[in-house]
């Protein structure tokens, strides 16, 4: 059966190795013809596009413009699904999850579909062996089959939405740390070109001097041979 990935790319670039390290993780699938890509951002969709177009099922931009939400989230399941011909088997949603301003790290989620995951709970809830979550599996399985479904369509979505803000605010984290670098990179640039500046000006201005030093040493040695000048730059 088909498994769907699902990336969760930036929109812009200057992000150190996010997308790059994202791209190299899904490489090792995408020689499957059973893996399908489905992306969100734009430097991740150029990228798979181009080099996994058999794998490449869709992808979807955010401007930015609005903050991320439970409906955009929900989206991305709903239309993600909707672009495959059969329910995948399971979907992996890949994002980045924000550690610290200066440590993101790659993070993901396993959605199983909804048959097998709903096989899950019935065994969880028929045997005593999980004792943590048999009485949650039993709390789902008593319910009707439609608010089964939306618990799952519901937890699912807040998967999503959790990943699409993670990811949001890596990609922020990110892009500061790599703006300071190209200060820092700028500054010691601007330092060395003054540096060469003020080294290229000072041997100009030495060669001029010894010129001219070269020059009234001349002069003195003709006056002492009796050539006599009242100012060094006449003619006579």
């Amino acid at each position: 059966k088909t498994v769907l990935y699902f990336p969760i790319s930036t929109n812009r670039g200057s992000c150190g190795a996010l997308n790059s390290n994202m791209v190299k993780y899904l490489e090792q699938f995408t020689g499957n013809v059973n893996t399908k890509l489905v992306c969100a951002g734009k430097k991740g969709s150029d990228s798979l596009q181009r080099l996994f177009p058999s794998n490449f099922s869709m992808s979807f931009l955010h401007d930015f413009k609005v903050p991320m939400s439970f409906a955009y989230a929900t989206y991305l399941l709903e239309a993600g699904y909707a672009a495959q011909k059969e329910e995948p088997e399971r979907l992996q949603i890949v994002y980045n999850r924000y550690i610290s301003a200066g440590v993101q790290r790659q993070a993901k989620f396993n959605i199983p579909a909804f048959d097998k995951w709903l096989e899950k709970v019935n065994n969880t809830a028929s045997t005593e062996e999980d004792k943590a979550n048999y009485s949650f599996a039993n709390a789902i399985v008593n319910n009707d089959d439609v608010i089964v479904r939306d618990y799952y369509d519901f937890q699912s979505a807040l998967l999503m939405q959790n990943a699409v803000c993670e990811n949001e605010l890596s990609e922020y984290a990110a892009r500061v740390i790599a703006v300071e670098g190209q200060l820092t990179n700028i500054g010691q640039l601007q330092s060395q070109t003054a540096y060469l500046y003020n080294k290229t000006r000072q041997s100009s201005i030495t060669s001029s001097l010894i010129e001219i030093i070269s020059a009234m040493s001349s002069l003195e040695g003709n006056a002492q041979k009796g050539v006599t000048k009242e100012e060094f730059w006449a003619s006579k």
